[in-house]
């Protein structure tokens, strides 16, 4: 998981804050299963997440930034400060959430969004980002 852990913070976060889409799917599996935070649902494969970024960076203007991680079992766990701002620039929220990662084949196979620490990763230390 190091290699995936590594990924994460070096090159995924920070190209989705410069909205760099080319960059980062390649580092997702063709099927990648993502939430989307917007309206509901699961956006499933590149094209989906794709589109769902675009449209979502039309409307609001975002920043992800990892505090720490745990790794447990399969599964990374980011503790994620997340600043979302309106096209205005007026603060919308201004929270920690959770960003809990399993991978496939060294790719991002899912992603979920919690507002807690997930239930299976309560009791892994938490290593800052």
């Amino acid at each position: 998981m190091d290699k995936e852990v590594a990924l994460l913070l070096n090159q995924l976060y920070p190209d989705f804050n410069q909205r760099n889409i080319e960059q980062i799917m390649p580092h997702f599996s063709v099927d990648a299963d993502w939430p989307n935070g917007m309206t509901g649902g699961r956006e499933v494969g590149h094209e989906a997440i794709r589109e769902y970024w675009t449209n979502q960076w039309e409307v609001i203007n975002s920043k992800v930034t990892p505090v720490s991680y745990r790794v447990v079992n399969d599964r990374v766990i980011l503790e994620v400060h997340q600043l979302v701002k309106s096209m205005d620039g007026e603060t919308l929220s201004d929270s920690v959430v959770y960003h809990t990662y399993k991978f496939a084949d060294g790719k991002v196979a899912r992603m979920d969004i919690s507002e807690d620490v997930p239930a299976f990763g309560a009791s892994a230390a938490a290593t800052q980002a």
